[in-house]
């Protein structure tokens, strides 16, 4: 998909979120995040051949996405060290779980939307 067509895509999207939601600190990160995330599959996407190193790639933005949306929550709640730490590993399970399923995800849809959306 042209990078222009992917980070218009993904900006919509976060939009909708934030008229959804309302404009919050969190759901400011999305429009941050995922057109952060549109450029680097972009710049990294057309130079890998493999599913599985794309399907990585997935794994770690799916593994981030929870803790990168949460920072504005960790800063402007002062938490202390002990508090943060907890915060983070119950966090880390559900990042975990979203993660594993980005990377199923991507090794089983990635050959079929690559051809369909090469079709278009």
């Amino acid at each position: 998909m042209p990078k222009r067509q992917a980070i218009l895509s993904v900006l919509i999207a976060c939009l909708l979120i934030v008229l959804v939601y309302g404009a919050q600190p969190w759901t400011l990160m999305y429009v941050l995040i995922f057109p952060t995330y549109a450029i680097i599959y972009h710049l990294i996407g057309r130079r890998l051949r493999s599913e599985y190193v794309v399907a990585c790639l997935g794994f770690l933005g799916a593994f981030l996405s929870g803790t990168l949306i949460d920072l504005p929550f960790i800063f402007l709640s002062g938490m202390t060290g002990r508090a943060l730490g907890i915060h983070l590993l119950l966090g880390f399970q559900t990042s975990v779980g979203n993660g594993v399923s980005t990377f199923l995800a991507t090794i089983f849809l990635l050959p079929i939307l690559s051809k369909a959306i090469k079709r278009v």
